[in-house]
């Protein structure tokens, strides 16, 4: 019977190319891992942090990268969190703004599952309209955040749990780890500002760290992966079903085992130029596919 290719043959290898980094091994291509990962992968994973700036031209830890592992997050996140309160460097004024949003938006999308699991996709999409953002499912879920500190007594926020078909312990643990990340960002002397409910710069702050991960509406409604040309289908439970735009970015591909098909999960939607502004080294390659 065949059998499954190892773990760190299949998956996303720049998290653990960054742990080497960290730990001071130069030539991450010649070290002696127990399942030796494809050239290919490897340099995918590099080619990944460069465009990440996490890593430099030449290999080494950039300042930003320095800073990765002090933060409990996917290193894609966390790029997104450091990103949120960046000051652009010909202009007197913050890039982005939102570190306050992204703090919540990071903290919610790192404790998931927020809302309970349902049969019905379409029920849990029904539910979700209540207090979604058109947006997408990035914004839907720091609705969901905002509106939890909104209600005050514990009857009403065990009601509004209830209401939304939302777990409160992962909503408490996402409460958790923002007051932990917020104290890290207080240490790199982040000031945490809000962005008066700029939703644009809010996801485009996502991009710059999830700009892989973006996809193109195809003509019979499925999306095709820009960076690996994937095709694949909105998670069920995504808020976009209803709309389907054509540009999204996302979080993570879900492969179901019964179907077959490989569903993108937490999406929202975007414009393709923010990508070309935002990683303009990683899509100069691409710009003739997109």
């Amino acid at each position: 019977m065949d059998q499954a290719p190892p773990e760190i043959v299949r998956v996303d290898l720049s998290p653990a190319i960054l742990q080497l980094k960290t730990l001071g091994i130069a030539n991450v291509m010649a070290f002696d891992f127990f399942t030796k990962p494809s050239e290919e992968s490897m340099v995918k994973a590099l080619e990944i942090l460069r465009s990440l700036k996490i890593i430099d031209d030449h290999g080494n830890l950039t300042k930003t990268g320095s800073k990765i592992n002090d933060f409990p997050l996917d290193p894609k996140l966390t790029v997104a969190l450091l990103e949120s309160g960046t000051l652009l460097a010909n202009l007197d004024k913050e890039k982005f703004g939102c570190v306050d949003e992204m703090l919540s938006l990071v903290a919610m999308i790192s404790s998931e599952p927020i809302f309970q699991p349902m049969r019905d996709g379409k029920g849990l999409v029904k539910t979700k309209k209540k207090i979604a953002a058109k947006e997408g499912d990035h914004l839907t879920l720091l609705n969901v955040y905002k509106f939890y500190h909104k209600v005050h007594s514990r009857a009403e926020k065990s009601k509004f749990c209830a209401e939304f078909k939302l777990i409160e312990k992962s909503i408490l643990n996402a409460i958790h780890l923002r007051e932990t990340l917020e104290k890290l960002l207080y240490k790199e002397g982040v000031d945490i500002k809000k962005s008066d409910n700029d939703t644009e710069g809010i996801l485009r702050c996502v991009c710059t760290g999830y700009f892989q991960n973006a996809a193109q509406r195809q003509p019979d409604g499925t999306y095709q992966v820009i960076s690996s040309r994937e095709i694949v289908l909105l998670h069920p439970t995504s808020i976009l079903n209803a709309v389907h735009p054509e540009w999204v970015i996302f979080h993570e591909i879900l492969k179901s085992g019964q179907s077959g098909h490989s569903y993108i999960r937490n999406v929202s939607e975007i414009s393709i130029d923010w990508l070309t502004e935002l990683a303009p080294d990683y899509y100069q390659d691409k710009k003739a596919e997109i």
